[in-house]
C-alpha cells in the first residue's frame, strides 16, 4: 500500500490523466485520488485534460478512419466467435487454477 501511495504522490496527475484511457482505471483513479487526499484542483485539471484527450482521440479516430473502420469491424465480426470461445476457456482455466490452490477447510 505504501508503494502505491508513493507512486500516486509522485505521478498522481499523470495517473489520473492516463487512467481516462483504461476502463476500470477511469473510475478507480478518482477513488484513489480522494483516498490519498490529492488536492481537488489538481485532480480536476488532470481529469479534465484526460477527458478532453479521450474525446479528441475517439472523435478524430472515427473521423480519420471513416472508410477503414468498416474493414476493422468486418475483421472483428469474423473473429468474434473465436474471441468468445477463447475468453470462456480463459475464465474456466482461471477458475480451475484458483480452485486448485485452495485447501479444504477443517470444518468440511
Amino acid at each position: 500500500m505504501q508503494r502505491v501511495e508513493s507512486l500516486f504522490n509522485r505521478y498522481g496527475g499523470g495517473l489520473v490523466f492516463g487512467g481516462r484511457f483504461f476502463d476500470g482505471l477511469r473510475q478507480l483513479s478518482g477513488i484513489v485520488a480522494g483516498t490519498l487526499e490529492m488536492p481537488w484542483w489538481k485532480f480536476l485539471i488532470f481529469n479534465a485534460l484526460g477527458a478532453v484527450a479521450w474525446i479528441t482521440l475517439w472523435g478524430l479516430g472515427v473521423y480519420l478512419l471513416d472508410k477503414d473502420i468498416k474493414g476493422v469491424f468486418a475483421v472483428f465480426h469474423t473473429i468474434e466467435p473465436y474471441l468468445i470461445i477463447f475468453s470462456l476457456l480463459a475464465v474456466v482455466v482461471l477458475v480451475l487454477y484458483l480452485q486448485r490452490g485452495r485447501k479444504p477447510s477443517d470444518a468440511d
